[in-house]
């Protein structure tokens, strides 16, 4: 229900947060976000002009005038992934290793080939720990609806 103006100065507001936190951390100040987002709210604001006769959509404005957003992408896992399992959630983040990794305990391996009947069958084995954020004051969450 946002105006194209309040969503703007939202997403900008959160790289804002992010750069007083790390400010306040008194580390390193780290400036490229990427912006990950519900395919719902990334479909609106990619369809969504700014008005005013403008042909500029949301999305594409943000990237034109944020110096510091450099990407926003959608993924369907923020549905329903803030508070409580209710509420869709945005992440900004900087996408760099020394910020965020994964934890992979064990490697994709893949067995020998089994015959059974008439095919083969590869069992294969994997595992993994999710993600690992190295430097917290680097990443920001924001729910909504």
């Amino acid at each position: 229900n946002a105006t194209p103006d309040e969503i703007v100065r939202d997403l900008t507001g959160m790289a804002g947060a992010l750069i007083a936190a790390q400010k306040g951390a008194g580390g390193q100040v780290l400036e490229s976000f990427t912006c990950v987002m519900p395919i719902e709210q990334y479909t609106h604001i990619a369809q969504t002009r700014m008005g005013d006769g403008s042909n500029e959509t949301i999305l594409s404005f943000v990237l034109k005038t944020s110096p510091f957003i450099k990407e926003i992408v959608s993924w369907h896992r923020c549905d329903n992934a803030g508070a409580g399992g209710t509420v869709d959630r945005i992440a900004m983040y900087v996408k760099d290793a020394k910020v965020l990794g994964a934890l992979v305990p064990m490697e994709f391996t893949a067995m020998a080939p089994q015959e059974r009947n008439m095919a083969y069958v590869v069992n294969c084995l994997a595992r993994t720990g999710g993600v690992i954020s190295r430097y917290p004051v680097a990443m920001l969450y924001a729910d909504g609806s």
